[in-house]
Parts: C-alpha cells; sequence; structure tokens
C-alpha cells in the first residue's frame, strides 16, 4: 500500500494488493502439543512473537524499508463474568480482560520500544489491577524488505468460563515505512483509516483454547462457544495513527 503517513485523512491513494504478500501475523510455536502453532492455553501466560515479514510495496512494486510497527491490544475488552476470570492464591474470582499484563521484551533492533498504558477493566495480578499496555510501537528501525522481524511481549490469558471454549484475539497493526509508505493490517475501514488503506480482511490474532481436561464444559452447553475480541475501533484509530510523539 502506498500513502502518506502525514495524510491518513486525504482523498484516495493508490494502494497495493495485500494478497500477493505475507501477512504480518504471530510465529507459530516450534513445539510439538496438542494444539495449532497460534495457539495457547487459557489461563496462562502466552509469549507471543508478532513477524513483520516484508517492508511496504509501493504503486510500481517498489518494496520500502519499514521504520516503525504498531500494535494495539485489546487490553481495554472486558469479558463478562459468565464468560472468563482471573483469580487470586486464596481463589478469589476477579474481572478479566482479553489480554492481560504486557510486558514488550527488550529489542535491540529498534531505537526507541514504547509501550501505551491506559486504565482498563479491573483484573488480578499480583492485586487487583485497572491498568494495563494497550499499545505497543517499535520505532526508529531500519528493516529492510527483503529481511523479517519478530516483535516479542508477553501477555496473561483469562480462564474461560461459562459454555466458552475458544477465544480469538485480533491485534490490529500498521507498517510505517521510507517515503511516507504505510501498511495497515485490520480488516475494515475505520474513520482515520478509508478502505483503501485497509489490508483486505485480515489483521493478526492468535488463539485461545480452554483446557477441557482440567475445566470441562456443562453438558448443557453442548459443542460450546467461540469468542471473537477485537480493540475498539476508536482505539485502532488513535493508537495506530501517526503523531508527533508516542
Amino acid at each position: 500500500m502506498k500513502h502518506n503517513a502525514k495524510a491518513i485523512l486525504a482523498a484516495s491513494l493508490l494502494v497495493c494488493s495485500t494478497q500477493v504478500f505475507a501477512h504480518t501475523s504471530y510465529q507459530p510455536k516450534d513445539v510439538n502439543d496438542s494444539y495449532d502453532g497460534r495457539t495457547y492455553l487459557a489461563g496462562k501466560t502466552a509469549y507471543l512473537s508478532l513477524t513483520v515479514p516484508h517492508g511496504c510495496k509501493g504503486e510500481n512494486d517498489e518494496r520500502y524499508t519499514t521504520h516503525h510497527v504498531g500494535v494495539v491490544l485489546p487490553t481495554m475488552v472486558s469479558l463478562p463474568a459468565e464468560q472468563a476470570y482471573t483469580k487470586d492464591r486464596e481463589g478469589n474470582l476477579y474481572g478479566a480482560n482479553a489480554m492481560m499484563t504486557i510486558k514488550v521484551a527488550i529489542d535491540n533492533n529498534w531505537k526507541v520500544v514504547r509501550s501505551l498504558r491506559g486504565e482498563v477493566g479491573e483484573y488480578y495480578s499480583h492485586g487487583a489491577k485497572t491498568d494495563d499496555v494497550k499499545a505497543i510501537h517499535w520505532l526508529k528501525g531500519e528493516l529492510p524488505d527483503d529481511m523479517y522481524a519478530e516483535l516479542k511481549f508477553r501477555a496473561t490469558l483469562p480462564t474461560l468460563t461459562g459454555c466458552v471454549t475458544k477465544m480469538r484475539v485480533y491485534t490490529p497493526a500498521i507498517q510505517y515505512c521510507a517515503g511516507e509508505h504505510y501498511m495497515v493490517w485490520y480488516p475494515k475501514a475505520t474513520p482515520k483509516f478509508p478502505e483503501e488503506t485497509i489490508s483486505e480482511g485480515y489483521a493478526p490474532y492468535f488463539d485461545v483454547i480452554r483446557d477441557l481436561e482440567a475445566n470441562p464444559l456443562d453438558q448443557a452447553c453442548g459443542e460450546g462457544e467461540a469468542l471473537e475480541i477485537s480493540p475498539p475501533v476508536d482505539m485502532v484509530d488513535w493508537y495506530l495513527s501517526p503523531r508527533e510523539k508516542y
């Protein structure tokens, strides 16, 4: 996609096809377990690796070096008590969000790494918390198109309850490249990112799976239900849009 990062709200600009690109996505786990490579167990800590497989593509098939990557996380999405929870060591139940206790890994390939924090619904992690990381930005890097990067961070996942067996978690992302080009990994238009700037129906995601042996379903649930969680549109616009300082 080719866009001027200083004029996201401007009229339409020429967009490259995302179908010929590998997507920005989560690195599959290189382990022999019974789950899919991008699937993590509910109630545990997930070590996530967001893969950036290429740079931005221009109108004449030019390729541009990536200098900045941002991702917005649905830590602000609180789950109902009948779907998920956290708990303390005494077994007292607390609220839960789609992801919690975000901590980014050190990464010397980027001169600046920013974790943007804000208020979230209450959850338990060494005490009741109402603050968490809502977005991460890796800035002032040099990622040529013929190389890839893995951007690592960790998250605590809620324990699923009720009839929920699976939760798909979407984390919209953006790449800012040389020449004021950018690529947005989000499946639908927003007020700040019109349709011609958006990847076709895709955002990075991973799945959270309930341990049905340790935490079985009630028979009344049948096969159970699956959730899909994504940050609200206004959060995508706020945390992915360009600004002078993150």
